[in-house]
């Protein structure tokens, strides 16, 4: 028998993919993001070590525990499930069941990775194919970088090689696997002999890879780092250098445009080198890992640092999630576009104008052919949708769109008839050479999301399947009725989900990843043999992403869907107390508070009229989730320049508000609209502040907008229909700005938590628990509250200020 009364030592948590937060560090990063999956470590220094308890975003319970012995390490797999700052929580007992105290790593996750590809249907009645395109993907520039310069076609991006670059915020390729990377580079004529590198991205702490110049090497290199730590080594695809006294030699060439592709091939284990559509260099690499930093044009980062800058031109950058062939190669060298395979994950055109603050690239374009009668410009669920006859009517690609074998998303609103014929109907489809690489269909029950354990004839079927289910929360989608679906495989959790109108309706194992390499068609499931299974009905927006995407953020994209939530016209206050209705059927109406009345207004005839002191008025309850997508809108008038922060419109949850929006004064007496949002319904929580100065007075009626993209994690701040943008120009060789004082600015904020507020919407004032504030001196107008987030077509709308405007969500641009 052993007496043991001592407590182990807390233990240690270390991630590779995910280190730890400093928040007293004001650089410290945000790590790439929602829906990827990071391993663990728990190590204890304590030898009679048994067992290791866990928890995320929790406290540590014997629900997840981990088994060892000795005090050894163990790891898990987590997949961060929102934006923001997320932990794990870990505690150690030994043998004797003593527990050590509890051990929290904190990290900070972006939003994950827009679309890979999604077709809106938003295209007008006879339309021939619905155009297909992926989200956009922002390299921010930095440096003197300019863009607009001379490209091998239209305009590009001119680095000087001092400090010029252009960065994502998070990584495009996951370099674990096979990729590939396409540029066109001119070098000056004059280049110095230092490395410079034209794109790569970064690890932790080296690169994932570099396509770079060498003067030692005497030409263009592909290189990778076998491990993302110091000390490690380097394998290069090298050009050859030239014979002495060949001008004409490819590598020798300078201050001209030469193509570019470095290739990782993973299953054939080798990096290659194209120059100019021929294949210059190769060489073995058998450690493939995963670089979870920036992509970067024109520099590389080492150990936390940026550097070898790219002097010269960048132009048509493209990146692939496979291994390009030959023949695709000597396409991309041609100036034309890959028409095998999968369209390119992401194309940097680098067509912006010389104003830009970033580069914006998106996936390939992938367009799907309208089959049979489909009749585009139908109703949609926002905006236009396309219609099918259930018959032969269908969409088609021609290739494939999704690495099956990895991660995936399929997302889609759909409208079934009323009298939904009793078979199976499919709204998205990627097939293999004779099986489905995956569908998602309504069957004669509900929503299915199926895939096939193999490609072959024979191969069994997986079905994730929607039932009947009695949670008041997540009733079954009616026929008639649009439902949205989301189809998922995750291959770290060896699992198929199935999400309808946000709700996970079921789970399946799924352990057999395969590679479907057939096309995706809409509507249909399509085959070498034919087409079959058509669907009839409405779809619009569907999305695919080649990643995991949450539960959370499965929600966001049910609620991303504009609704009109509440409006207050604002124009009388028949009852008593005094409460203006609600446009919205059924919505709640604002009671007026103090000496808040009914005068008049800029939209229509009536408007709030507040005295700044104490008047404001309020809802019973808070008329959309704050926690999701939404927007915001008001028109306001301050009958003098307010001498303290004013706020025209809050939602109060019970410690803090979930938003504000309000006017703040400068000593200039011109000032600035602000919005305030708090990541967390407390008094401490740290908020993000976002500005829009682009106005005259805050005492003409102005057009306020919040909208918020939960899926994103982004607020903006439209005044008057516009997003603020000032960027300084730069004059000087060094890059100096004309005016010292003069700042960017910008009215959005990325990494922008929410949270649901639960008390009442606040018009005129803010809301603090139970401190109440910033009263608003003036007029209020035609306020509009949206479930989903709105884009700039329709905000500009809603700022026109038109009277008689109907109570329905503006047409999207």
């Amino acid at each position: 028998m052993v007496y043991d009364t001592s407590v182990p030592a807390g233990p240690s948590i270390t991630s590779g993919q995910y280190p730890p937060s400093d928040p007293e560090n004001p650089q410290d990063p945000w790590l790439d993001g929602v829906g990827r999956y990071g391993a663990f470590t728990v190590d204890s220094s304590s030898t009679d070590v048994s067992t290791y308890w866990f928890g995320v975003n929790g406290d540590p319970s014997s629900k997840h525990t981990l088994t060892t012995s000795g005090g050894g390490a163990k790891t898990m797999k987590f997949m961060p499930t929102r934006p923001g700052v997320n932990f794990v929580t870990a505690q150690a007992f030994d043998t004797a069941g003593n527990g050590s105290e509890i051990r929290t790593y904190q990290f900070r996750v972006r939003a994950g990775q827009p679309d890979r590809l999604s077709w809106d249907l938003d295209e007008p009645v006879g339309a021939a194919a619905a155009k297909g395109q992926g989200g956009t993907w922002p390299a921010h520039v930095n440096g003197g970088a300019q863009p607009g310069s001379d490209g091998v076609t239209g305009n590009g991006l001119h680095l000087d090689g001092v400090d010029d670059h252009a960065a994502t915020l998070s990584p495009v390729l996951n370099t674990g696997k096979s990729f590939s990377v396409s540029l066109w580079a001119r070098l000056p004529a004059d280049k110095p002999d230092a490395a410079t590198v034209a794109v790569s991205q970064a690890g932790h702490n080296t690169s994932g890879f570099e396509i770079y110049h060498s003067s030692a090497l005497g030409g263009w290199a592909f290189l990778r780092h076998t491990a993302d730590a110091a000390g490690t080594t380097t394998v290069r695809a090298v050009q050859p250098a030239c014979p002495a006294g060949d001008t004409l030699c490819a590598s020798g060439r300078l201050g001209v445009w030469t193509h570019l592709v470095g290739v990782f091939d993973n299953p054939g284990q080798q990096l290659k080198l194209y120059v100019d559509g021929k294949l210059v260099g190769s060489a073995p690499f058998t450690g493939p890992w995963d670089a979870r930093g920036r992509t970067i044009l024109g520099a590389a980062s080492h150990y936390g640092t940026t550097e070898n800058f790219f002097g010269g031109d960048l132009d048509e950058v493209q990146l692939f999630d496979y291994q390009l062939v030959d023949a695709q190669v000597a396409r991309l060298h041609a100036k034309q576009p890959v028409d095998t395979n999968r369209p390119a994950k992401l194309a940097w055109p680098l067509d912006e104008d010389s104003a830009a603050t970033a580069v914006t690239g998106r996936a390939q374009q992938a367009d799907a052919t309208l089959k049979g009668g489909a009749k585009s410009g139908a109703e949609g669920v926002a905006g236009t949708g396309l219609e099918l006859d259930g018959t032969d009517d269908h969409a088609v690609t021609g290739r494939p769109v999704m690495d099956t074998y990895q991660s995936f998303a399929v997302s889609a609103w759909a409208r079934v008839p009323k009298n939904k014929p009793n078979r199976a109907m499919v709204v998205a489809h990627q097939n293999g050479t004779v099986n489905r690489g995956f569908e998602l269909y309504h069957s004669t029950t509900g929503w299915v999301f199926q895939r096939a354990t193999a490609d072959t004839a024979d191969a069994p079927l997986v079905r994730a399947v929607e039932t009947a289910t009695n949670d008041p929360n997540c009733p079954l989608a009616a026929p008639g009725e649009w439902a949205h679906a989301v189809g998922v495989y995750d291959i770290d959790a060896q699992q198929i989900r199935l999400y309808v109108n946000g709700c996970l309706k079921a789970t399946q194992p799924f352990t057999t990843p395969w590679l479907a390499s057939g096309s995706v068609t809409l509507g249909a499931s399509g085959y070498n043999s034919g087409f079959s299974n058509f669907f009839q009905g409405s779809l619009d927006d569907i999305q695919l992403y080649d990643r995991t995407i949450s539960d959370d953020e499965v929600r966001q994209l049910f609620k991303q869907r504009p609704l009109v939530k509440s409006r207050w016209l604002l124009e009388s206050n028949p009852a008593a107390p005094a409460t203006s209705p609600n446009a919205a059927v059924g919505a709640y109406p604002l009671t007026l508070n103090g000496n808040a009345a009914i005068g008049s207004g800029w939209v229509d005839d009536g408007g709030l009229v507040l005295d700044g002191v104490d008047d404001y008025a309020a809802t019973t309850g808070v008329p959309l989730d704050t926690g999701a997508s939404y927007t915001v809108t008001a028109w306001a008038q301050a009958a003098a320049v307010p001498d303290g922060p004013a706020t025209v419109i809050s939602a109060a949850g019970a410690a803090t508000s979930a938003f504000a929006v309000r006017y703040v004064p400068d000593a200039l007496g011109i000032g600035r609209w602000q919005i305030e949002m708090a990541g967390a319904d407390s008094a401490t929580a740290v908020p993000v502040r976002v500005e829009n100065q682009s106005f005259y007075s805050a005492t003409d009626w102005n057009h306020l907008a919040l909208v918020y993209d939960g899926f994103a994690d982004q607020a903006r701040l439209y005044v008057n229909g516009q997003l603020e943008q000032v960027t300084c120009p730069d004059t000087d060789e060094d890059g100096t700005p004309d005016d010292p004082s003069c700042t960017d600015r910008v009215s959005w904020s990325a990494n922008t938590a929410a949270f649901p507020a639960t008390k009442s919407l606040q018009v005129g004032r803010v809301l603090d628990g139970a401190t109440a504030g910033e009263y608003w001196p003036g007029g209020i107008d035609d306020i509009w509250a949206f479930q989903g987030a709105l884009d700039e077509t329709q905000i500009s709308m809603l700022a026109q200020g038109w009277p008689g405007l109907p109570t329905r969500v503006p047409a999207e641009g």
